[in-house]
């Protein structure tokens, strides 16, 4: 195996999460318009982060396993800030959107690759969109353990 950042994508944007279009890296919007949303997408400029390897079995270079660890980020823009009744109107749905992608990112298989955590992040905090809309959502980062053969 090799780290695979596109596969792993590929299968997050495979996930089913009701009404929201979910993108993998080949597909990261270039704008998101108001009404593109629900949406996520891996997080440009921030997609892989934290990169920890150190090898697992011994001996020469070649046949090596190393387990690799990293960090990968998902914008999710749940709907654009000013739509809405107030400033809270999207409290629940952005509650219900944090749980269940939650809970689909638990049950991903990815082969090679083991799930260690799941964490949502700037729960409703203005997130700036690819075209600079601003939007309710959160990041969703999701710490995976790769098996590496050198």
């Amino acid at each position: 195996m090799a780290l695979d950042t596109k596969a792993i994508t590929l299968a997050v944007s495979n996930l089913s999460v009701s009404g929201v279009d979910i993108r993998d890296i080949d597909r990261i919007p270039d704008e998101v318009s108001v009404r593109q949303g629900p949406i996520m997408f891996p997080q440009p400029g921030e997609i892989s982060v934290g990169y920890e390897d150190e090898p697992a079995t011994f001996g020469g270079a070649t046949g090596t396993y190393w387990p690799v660890t990293r960090t990968i980020n998902f914008l999710y823009l749940h709907a654009p800030i000013g739509e809405g009744r107030g400033a809270f109107s999207h409290y629940s749905g952005l509650a219900d959107k944090a749980d269940a992608m939650i809970e689909k990112f638990m049950e991903l298989s990815i082969t090679g690759v083991d799930v260690l955590s799941v964490k949502i992040d700037g729960f409703s905090k203005p997130i700036e969109g690819p075209s600079a809309n601003m939007f309710f959502g959160f990041t969703v980062s999701m710490t995976v353990r790769e098996k590496v053969n050198a």
